[in-house]
């Protein structure tokens, strides 16, 4: 897995911003019971916060897509395009976006703080 440059100011303003509704991610909480669980996804670190959960799952290319055209962050964007070829199972998966974007915001909150 590749190391992720250092975003710029516009860039970091992006990824810790909230969306509005139309431009929402929609994943999910998968449980035994109850099956797939909807959550709408307002901002980066609310994707970021549902990989955490011990079973999660947001629709690899959406997610790709999502970071593309509304973070605007194709460098990522293109990291988990690479990821989704690269893996064989959404567990896999899951756990690289998720590695990808928390680097991601590391940077954008060191930066913010620094």
């Amino acid at each position: 897995m590749s190391t992720l440059s250092t975003p710029d100011e516009a860039l970091r303003a992006r990824v810790l911003r909230e969306v509005d509704f139309p431009h929402r991610l929609i994943g999910h909480r998968m449980r035994e019971r109850m099956g797939p669980i909807p959550v709408s996804l307002y901002s980066f670190e609310e994707v970021l916060h549902l990989l955490d959960d011990k079973f999660p799952y947001v629709n690899p290319q959406r997610l790709e897509e999502w970071l593309d055209t509304v973070t605007e962050d194709r460098e990522l964007a293109a990291a988990i395009g690479d990821v989704i070829q690269e893996r064989t199972n959404d567990q896999e998966r899951m756990l690289s976006i998720k590695l990808l974007m928390g680097e991601r915001l590391c940077q954008c909150k060191k930066a913010v703080h620094s």
